[in-house]
């Protein structure tokens, strides 16, 4: 079975609330007796976190978000995602069901989205 790809949205990107973030701490630190700190790797690679808002997002395109989210159960399923900037896909989940909020007085929606690395 295929990986499915993030749907592609009619709204732009605003780069102002891109955020890319290691996922988590790749190491394991301990205190010793003598109050040195021994430290090791606990994963062989970074995942990183993505968090980002499309902006006036069309309400058909929401719902293809929305249909694209609940298919995937929101975090169980893996699917493919391109960075803004990047050309290569990542494969990510979504952490949360991504926030919905309704530009006023106009039929579009901003869209608030967060996925990290497998």
């Amino acid at each position: 079975m295929a990986t499915p790809a993030f749907p592609t949205l009619d709204g732009y990107f605003d780069p102002s609330s891109y955020v890319m973030e290691p996922a988590e701490n790749p190491s394991v630190q301990s205190a010793l007796e003598n109050g040195m700190v021994y430290a090791a790797k606990r994963f062989t690679r970074i995942r990183y976190r993505f968090s980002l808002v499309y902006r006036t997002v069309t309400e058909a395109n929401k719902e293809i978000l929305e249909a694209f989210v609940e298919a995937r159960g929101v975090s169980a399923e893996v699917f493919t995602w391109t960075a803004p900037g990047e050309s290569s896909a990542r494969t990510v989940r979504f952490t949360r069901s991504p926030s919905y909020r309704a530009v006023s007085g106009l039929p579009f929606w901003n869209i608030a989205v967060e996925v990290v690395e497998e």
